[in-house]
């Protein structure tokens, strides 16, 4: 929602505390979702009208000497490149995600006028996802920000799926920095609180994992920090900083009144920051970051939930904070909304198929034998949740490779059910009727899927700079033969125990559908607890096991023939009508 702008004083991320402007100025608002909002400022053609960013802790890096040339990343109500256009940036390049944005700023008749982003020279401005763009670029920047593009309020609105967010992982900053002259800086703002180091905790392990990552011999010696009560700036940059360029961070940190968080030549306030700045590798750093309340552990393409800190295990103790006052961390209340929320939607499916699918069910499932249930039972549940940790794995996966959860949607869902579909067409005509096809062909869906979760990283790391249409041809190419041989399972399974006995197959069914409900809950647990990679696993895995239980179901005899006849009128329906279907 775009709110008409007001005279207001400056809105600031992080207002200087010694010299913040209070003359009150045009400002409009724009609201993503929830808590997620961006400000518009209004731009008169002078410097006078946007002065007041000067003040602003997110726009440290431009008062280092040298920055000509810079790139925001989340261009939102025009902020950050006005920021660039007053410290005398000549070349300015904002990348959005979001096209609303741009069309409100350089194409609506009144929002245009308000931000005037139109009189600001050598500025372009590009529609894409943000690590796409960075990856096909073929130009280098001084500097690079990224400054409160994201909030915790996906997962505040219990939107875990979605959570995920490339911008923010190890493969993300490799982008980034890899767009950098020799001398350039990538700076990013987070929320900061001093007492749970959350937002900026994680930020600043990660800008320690992307220097690690990139075989920097003291990644400290990349590393600048500042804070003010609620928001930490990060400078990270490329190369060493120079004494003159630490110098010139740390003179104006102290002018602003602004704190130093992080720096080559100081030791950090906290004893997690002091551990974290002198680990030499990765798993060193994860252990340090993984001793605190929060998860601070450096966020990757195969666990990409930057925003997600509060671990499963520890929701009581959160929720006891809560209730105590003590949690004054936003993003720690939105984790602990969301994950509350989700183990909610658990219980509640949970419930749902216990009284709707499994009670209706069970008189039909005591008719059958006892053997035959147990391993149709077994077979219908591990197809459940294969498939749907499968799926899941997969929206998340592509969902950072396309750069929106939209794409994902649309493109993994529109191919996994129509090949899934044609998979389940396809079983008719190549029936998995001995047990060396089913084991030829359990091999080779679980394999592709135990593949899968260790190279589609790669995959996406070597195309990620090809165009939006390349990278959904390039999804199409790998979940279409996936979702081809995961169609079929399910005929292949009634075909199994309808030979034996048609009677249970409502039981079946209803056991498939729970354990699909049930799983595509758990897998979004699995995915933030464990990672991606790990969910596909599993259901590499699921599949795996259907081998010797479709074989205990090919070696038990019939029971009751398809074409046996019986007196009662009511039966012969019902089996004419089973066979039928």
């Amino acid at each position: 929602m775009a709110y008409r702008p007001i005279t207001s004083p400056p809105y600031l991320w992080g207002p200087s505390p010694v010299a913040t402007p209070t003359t009150p100025v045009p400002q409009g608002w724009l609201n993503i979702d929830g808590a997620a909002g961006t400000p518009m400022p209004h731009y008169d053609g002078t410097d006078r009208s946007i002065d007041y960013l000067r003040y602003d802790l997110v726009n440290l890096a431009y008062y280092l000497p040298g920055i000509t040339k810079s790139a925001v990343i989340g261009v939102g109500g025009g902020r950050d490149l006005m920021s660039a256009h007053l410290f005398g940036v000549r070349d300015i390049t904002g990348v959005e995600l979001n096209p609303i944005f741009i069309d409100l700023l350089t194409r609506d008749g009144f929002y245009a006028s308000h931000s005037n982003l139109n009189r600001v020279p050598n500025l372009r401005l590009h529609v894409d996802d943000a690590r796409s763009w960075f990856a096909a670029a073929r130009e280098t920047f001084d500097l690079i920000q990224m400054s409160m593009i994201d909030t915790w309020a996906a997962t505040g609105a219990g939107a875990f799926s979605l959570s995920e967010n490339g911008l923010y992982t190890l493969e993300g900053w490799r982008t980034f920095l890899d767009r950098l002259s020799d001398q350039g800086v990538f700076t990013v703002s987070r929320w900061y609180n001093r007492g749970d180091v959350d937002e900026s905790g994680r930020m600043i392990a990660l800008a320690i994992g992307t220097m690690i990552d990139r075989g920097a011999a003291d990644p400290r010696q990349h590393v600048f920090v500042a804070r003010t009560d609620n928001i930490a700036t990060l400078v990270l940059s490329k190369a060493p900083l120079s004494p003159a360029r630490l110098a010139s961070l740390k003179s104006v940190t102290t002018a602003l009144g602004f704190q130093v968080l992080v720096s080559p030549d100081a030791d950090p306030e906290t004893d997690t920051l002091r551990r974290m700045v002198v680990a030499k590798d990765l798993p060193s750093l994860n252990r340090v970051a993984q001793t605190t309340f929060l998860d601070l552990r450096v966020p990757t393409d195969q666990r990409p939930f930057f925003f997600n800190q509060l671990r499963f295990t520890d929701i009581p103790r959160a929720a006891v904070k809560l209730a105590r006052g003590e949690l004054a961390s936003g993003v720690l209340r939105g984790n602990l909304l969301a994950s509350m929320t989700l183990t909610i939607i658990l219980v509640i499916a949970l419930i749902a198929v216990v009284f709707t699918i499994v009670l209706p069910l069970r008189g039909v499932a005591k008719t059958g034998a006892r053997r035959l249930i147990v391993a149709g039972t077994i077979y219908f549940s591990l197809i459940g949740m294969g498939f749907m940790f499968a799926e899941i794995s997969l929206l998340q996966f592509f969902g950072i490779f396309l750069g929106h959860p939209i794409y994902a949607l649309g493109v993994c869902l529109f191919s996994l059910i129509l090949s899934s579909g044609l998979g389940s067409l396809a079983s008719g005509t190549f029936r998995l009727e001995t047990g060396q096809r089913m084991v030829v062909w359990g091999v080779a869906l679980a394999g592709y899927l135990l593949v899968a979760q260790s190279q589609l990283t790669r995959m996406f790391a070597a195309t990620a700079a090809q165009g939006l249409s390349t990278r959904i041809l390039l999804s199409l190419a790998v979940i279409m033969p996936l979702g081809f041989l995961m169609g079929f399972a399910f005929p292949t399974g009634m075909t199994l125990v309808q030979r034996i006995d048609d009677e249970p197959a409502p039981w079946f069914w209803g056991i498939n559908g729970a354990t699909g409900v049930l799983a595509s809950v758990v897998a979004v647990m699995v995915s933030m607890a464990l990672g991606i990679n790990v969910t596909m696993s599993i259901a590499g895995l699921c599949y795996l096991a259907l081998i010797p239980v479709a074989r205990v179901l090919m070696a038990t005899p019939a029971l009751r023939p398809a074409a046996s006849v019986t007196t009662d009128p009511r039966r012969t329906a019902i089996d004419r009508q089973t066979r039928r279907g």
